[in-house]
């Protein structure tokens, strides 16, 4: 039987990147007090957007105001890459998917997306996100854009003056460079024996994250969301009323321009304009309103009965209760802050993987965190806890931890090894010494 070519018609939806839906994503990635900036900004330019005092403001300066007064001009990455995008010859398209992925960016550089599941959602071919990718990872800081550590690797590699091909053959063999078995690589890779000497010697100059100095966030911390406990023990959670200004767009001057026929074209474009700036912040806001009640609902016991109820939260899991995808998670919680009984909260701070916790159980990874600062408040001064030890009593408790991962929860607490803390114990135990005091031998 012979195969006929046919025509048929198939109907799909896309998410197209229309310009209404970039502004949208921009939006909704920015902290309160760059939104209130970039509505000022736009109103400069529109006659039409009308800028009202925020529904709940005091006669407080606006956060805006408070920025503009006591805060240093800093650049976020993503803002920086956009600006190096702009600078470089791209087609229209990789141009908006690289300005889109900036979104997906972590604080360290990388890139977190998945590139199946974005061309899919922006309806292009996975191609062109990588064509998109490689813009970004061309802007500076070196590594930014790497999807992984081998990556992030190369990119400095690369940089540095090694061809692509022979960085990727070394970074296969990295244990063996560094436990130096260069002899033996130089037979299998047939690269010379000084040149796998140079390059190990290159490997421990390079950066583990794309950036790795940059600023802290100056900006002044506001509250996005607030959560309120009542005496009945129900939680209400609200977006802030008091920052953000209410837009209204100048009815009496759309109608009088209407009426110049020479002033319509130009006023029909900012009327469009503005009715896209307004629709942008009322999809941040109510994205940011959905995404941060599910993760009350998730973790309301944190809320109720304290921190050590945490439960673990991945970004996956928050998309799939909301049908939403991972990367539209990141950008909405992206420096966005939650208060409860006067505390701010990262809303990033409850999100983050779980560990293992007896056969079908898990745990947070903060849970984790707080229990090995107490195990370590209650240590004896003269026999402080190995993290060897820490690791064996956390799996007395069920949970599946290794001690890397113990040393890495104990560097982000800022807490000593034990051998430094046992050290320091010894010097605070030392009898004083007054400056006169002087050693005599008998």
């Amino acid at each position: 039987m012979a195969l006929k070519p046919t025509l048929s018609m198939k109907q799909t939806q896309t998410l197209a990147l229309t310009p209404q839906l970039r502004q949208s994503l921009a939006m909704l990635r920015l902290p309160t007090v760059d939104l209130v900036e970039q509505i000022h900004t736009e109103a400069l330019e529109n006659p039409l957007l009308v800028i009202g005092a925020p529904p709940k403001a005091k006669d407080s300066p606006s956060a805006y105001d408070f920025a503009l007064n006591t805060v240093a001009d800093t650049v976020p990455l993503g803002e920086s890459i956009r600006r190096q995008l702009a600078m470089m010859s791209l087609s229209a398209l990789t141009s908006d998917i690289a300005n889109y992925l900036t979104g997906d960016l972590s604080d360290t550089g990388y890139l977190e997306t998945d590139i199946a599941e974005t061309a899919q959602t922006l309806g292009v071919a996975e191609d062109d996100i990588e064509t998109a990718i490689q813009a970004i990872q061309s802007c500076e800081p070196t590594g930014v854009g790497a999807r992984n550590l081998t990556e992030c690797l190369l990119l400095q590699i690369v940089e540095k003056g090694v061809e692509r091909d022979t960085a990727e053959k070394l970074l296969d063999h990295t244990p063996q460079i560094l436990n130096s078995d260069w002899a033996e690589l130089s037979d299998v890779l047939g690269v010379p024996n000084e040149q796998i000497e140079t390059f190990a010697a290159l490997l421990k100059t390079l950066k583990p994250e794309p950036v790795t100095n940059h600023h802290p966030d100056s900006r002044p911390l506001v509250a996005d969301i607030v959560v309120e406990i009542g005496l009945d023990r129900r939680i209400s959670v609200s977006l802030s009323e008091n920052y953000l200004p209410d837009l209204t767009i100048d009815t009496d001057l759309l109608e009088q321009a209407k009426a110049d026929a020479k002033a319509q074209e130009y006023i029909e474009a900012q009327y469009a304009r503005a009715q896209n700036l307004i629709r942008a912040v009322q999809y941040r806001g109510e994205t940011l309103l959905r995404i941060a009640r599910a993760i009350v609902a998730q973790q309301h016991r944190f809320f109720i009965d304290g921190t050590h109820h945490m439960t673990p939260l991945t970004r996956r899991d928050l998309g799939d209760k909301l049908s939403l995808h991972p990367s539209t998670i990141g950008r909405a919680i992206a420096g966005k802050n939650l208060e409860l009984d006067g505390t701010l909260y990262p809303l990033s701070f409850f999100l983050g993987a779980g560990l293992k916790k007896g056969m079908t159980g898990e745990v947070s990874a903060y849970v984790v965190q707080q229990t090995i600062r107490q195990m370590i408040e209650q240590e004896s001064p003269d026999s402080p806890l190995s993290d060897d030890a820490i690791v064996k009593k956390l799996r007395a408790d069920g949970v599946d931890i290794a001690r890397r991962t113990v040393a890495k929860y104990r560097g982000c607490m800022n807490i000593p090894s034990s051998f430094v803390r046992r050290k320091i114990a010894a010097a605070q135990q030392a009898p004083h010494r007054s400056p006169g005091h002087r050693n005599h031998l008998n």
